[in-house]
């Protein structure tokens, strides 16, 4: 490959090359920016450095008060990860599973994101302060390690330091860091696929220095990136070999007497990868509590758009709002997961040097690699505007996806790798843009004519360039949230003192995706409780991945605790929510937008409120006349269903979030002495030792009642929760009572 780099450069004036990425340094540290000093590497971290705290500004790195975007979901799933690796590791547990959330069938960590790495090297801090800390130390040097591992990938092909920044620049605050840096700390913290990367070429192709050292840096690397995220190894593994395989086929001729140097290399990172990782992958694949099949149970959760590269986000502070609202719908309008933008100026960028310098291998190659990755995150199927198209054949993914561990990869992820070749071409193309102007300058034999040096291609250039990278600001930073707003007593230490050590302990709202609170009031008091419940992956039917924690007897009583507070019910599950009365709906109507709902509950036999959920298996809906206090609305045959403009009307034509009229007769709701007595089998049959109600959320009024009527009265009241720290006992006392 060298060779052939080397034949091409004989059609230019410059030196020759000495491998097929990039130039030949030819350390011309004189014509450096003074600006830079004399670290110019220093200066580039710290310049990152600057951008990544303005990502979460007010927040500093280590601040354990705030935390970014929201206090839920991957935020708080991420500080438990945190808190988890050092506490198993100080308390001999094994850290790649736990039984300390979704007890009593525990959780495979090795399957989630468990970050270990993370966690270790976070460990003191998070031990000394809080995992918040950790979690906001870590969100910064994501952003700022990951630009400058590409920046001092990029040094070593480039001459001109600007060009290697900007390539950084790129990288490490591409569309895909910007929107995965919301909530997914495993997933933007990448500065090991650019070393993988360049370790391999190293090996494969260059063949500079000793195949022993980069096959040693090579395993180092990977090891790495497994413990921060196996989904991001298994994609760097994918495009590397892909790039391997163009890299044969474009230099063939020249590659026939290297593959011994690149053995010994590749069996020394074998070596190294094998025993360091070899236990959490049997862990994944046969451990206690694992999943089979691909996350979440399904295949190509999120696929990227064919216009994704086109269009913006509302991430990116300079965008046509018009098409920045097309452009957030993508991807089923999950912001966090659309990163395919790039943008019509860096797209140019990129096709310009592509073909300025179209006779030299390496654009070729990039693209090619670029292009390739871009195709794989488009997924099995084409999506066009967020619509799907069929087309003769699958696209690449489609022939890969079934693979073991390629079938747990979300497609439109590869979008890290379209930045990471986009900032490696745009950073050649820079340097060579650069070094054809100082060739004019010293070839011109006038001062005059030196000043004219730069030709239009050459402003072209560097107007475009400069453009592409205005097109790419964030539109930071990222929301901001005190760690104590919103949150209840439960959370401080003082409020958790009363809970025994080590009890088993049921928690209101119950843990899942939708609401994870008490997994962050369980790392916030390092681990001292064990809970019902989770947000992780873990085994649902037929043993397939789910979100759902597992179901404990009676499921009634589950299914109250679950889905009065999800999105979307657990299929598993009936379609119970704790409501105080209920109605027998003779009539239905649906009222305008904007309507005020009055009340507290039905008033001579009329309900005005707004659909909270829909169970359309059960023919009733849940209506909410304020905020907390559901009440529960039956339909039968002979309900009649009005919407204006709707010629045949029925449930199925209910959104969640409209505003009813119902009428009907009042009955009793949904708890009664039965469930009373359910709850008191759930709380025995499944251990519990105290519970944890937090107020405020939807029907902890009713749920409060609930429990109050099993249990008796709460050991603690106050500060926005109650709780009962002797479950054993209160329900011998009720029970003699």
């Amino acid at each position: 490959m060298s060779g052939a780099m080397q034949m091409n450069a004989v059609a230019v004036d410059e030196p020759k090359l000495a491998h097929p990425i990039a130039p030949n340094r030819s350390r011309r540290i004189a014509r450096l920016p003074q600006f830079l000093g004399r670290r110019p590497g220093f200066a580039a971290f710290a310049i990152y450095a600057l951008l990544a705290w303005l990502a979460d500004f007010p927040i500093w790195p280590g601040d354990p008060h705030q935390v970014p975007t929201e206090v839920g979901g991957d935020i708080v799933q991420t500080a438990w990860f945190l808190e988890w690796t050092p506490w198993a590791i100080l308390h001999g547990h094994n850290p790649f599973f736990s039984n300390s959330i979704n007890f009593p069938q525990g959780v495979d960590i090795a399957q989630n994101t468990g970050i270990q790495l993370l966690a270790l090297l976070s460990a003191p801090l998070t031990l000394w302060v809080s995992p918040v800390a950790s979690e906001n130390l870590l969100r910064f040097l994501a952003f700022t390690l990951s630009a400058y591992a590409a920046f001092w990938v990029l040094r070593r092909w480039t001459d001109y330091l600007p060009a290697a920044f900007i390539g950084g620049l790129i990288y490490g605050f591409s569309p895909y860091m910007v929107s995965q840096g919301e909530f997914h700390l495993n997933l933007t913290f990448v500065p090991f696929p650019p070393l993988i990367l360049y370790a391999l070429f190293e090996l494969l192709v260059a063949q500079q220095h000793s195949s022993r050292r980069w096959g040693l840096l090579l395993g180092v690397c990977a090891v790495c990136q497994f413990y921060v995220s196996a989904e991001v190894l298994a994609t760097t593994g994918l495009v590397a070999a892909i790039g391997a395989f163009y890299l044969f086929f474009l230099g063939f001729r020249f590659v026939r007497g290297k593959y011994r140097h690149a053995l010994v290399g590749l069996l020394l990172a074998a070596a190294v990868i094998a025993p360091l990782i070899g236990y959490p992958v049997i862990e994944m694949l046969h451990g206690p509590a694992h999943y089979t099949g691909p996350a979440q149970g399904f295949h190509n959760v999120y696929n990227a758009d064919l216009l994704g590269p086109l269009l913006p986000t509302k991430d990116m502070l300079v965008a046509p709002a018009r098409l920045s609202q097309i452009g957030t719908r993508l991807v089923g309008a999950q912001i966090q997961e659309n990163g395919s933008y790039l943008g019509l100026p860096l797209i140019a960028l990129t096709a310009f040097f592509a073909l300025r310098y179209w006779r030299r291998l390496w654009p070729l190659f990039l693209v090619l690699m670029a292009g390739t990755a871009f195709v794989l995150s488009l997924g099995p199927t084409l999506v066009i505007d967020g619509k799907h198209h069929v087309l003769p054949v699958d696209l690449p993914f489609g022939k890969i996806d079934h693979l073991p561990v390629i079938d747990n990869i979300l497609p439109v992820r590869f979008s890290l790798y379209v930045a990471f070749f986009v900032a490696v071409l745009a950073a050649l193309g820079i340097d060579a843009l650069h070094a054809e102007i100082l060739r004019h300058r010293a070839a011109a034999p006038t001062r005059a004519t030196t000043r004219r040096a730069a030709t239009p291609s050459h402003v072209f250039g560097a107007v475009i360039a400069l453009v592409s990278l205005v097109s790419l600001v964030p539109r930071w930073p990222y929301r901001t949230v005190a760690v104590s707003i919103g949150v209840h007593y439960s959370e401080t230490a003082a409020g958790l003192r009363v809970v025994p050590k080590n009890a088993t302990v049921l928690a209101y709202p119950y843990p899942t995706s939708f609401f994870d609170l008490p997994m962050f009031w369980q790392a916030l008091d390092h681990m001292n409780f064990k809970l019902l419940g989770s947000y992780a992956l873990v085994p649902g039917r037929h043993d397939a991945a789910t979100l759902f924690p597992e179901v404990l007897q009676p499921m009634d009583v589950e299914a109250m605790l679950v889905n009065s507070v999800t999105a979307v019910p657990d299929p598993d599950l009936p379609d119970l929510v704790a409501t105080a009365q209920s109605i027998d709906a003779r009539q239905v109507r649906v009222l305008p937008a904007g309507t005020k709902t009055h009340g507290t509950s039905p008033v001579a036999g009329v309900l005005v409120g707004r659909i909270g959920s829909i169970a359309h298996r059960a023919r009733l809906i849940y209506v909410f006349p304020n905020r907390f206090t559901p009440i529960a609305v039956h339909f039968a045959a002979t309900t009649s269903y009005i919407e204006p403009g709707v010629p045949r009307p029925s449930i199925k034509g209910l959104v969640p979030g409209e505003i009813v009229q119902v009428t009907g007769p009042v009955g009793p709701g949904t708890i009664n002495a039965q469930m009373v007595q359910e709850l008191r089998s759930y709380l025995q049959g499944n251990h519990v030792d105290a519970v944890v109600l937090g107020l405020g959320v939807t029907d902890a009024t009713e749920i409060v009642k609930w429990f109050r009527a099993a249990i008796g009265r709460p050991t603690q009241a106050g500060g926005g929760a109650e709780i009962w720290a002797n479950v054993p006992a209160q329900l011998r006392r009720t029970a003699s009572a």
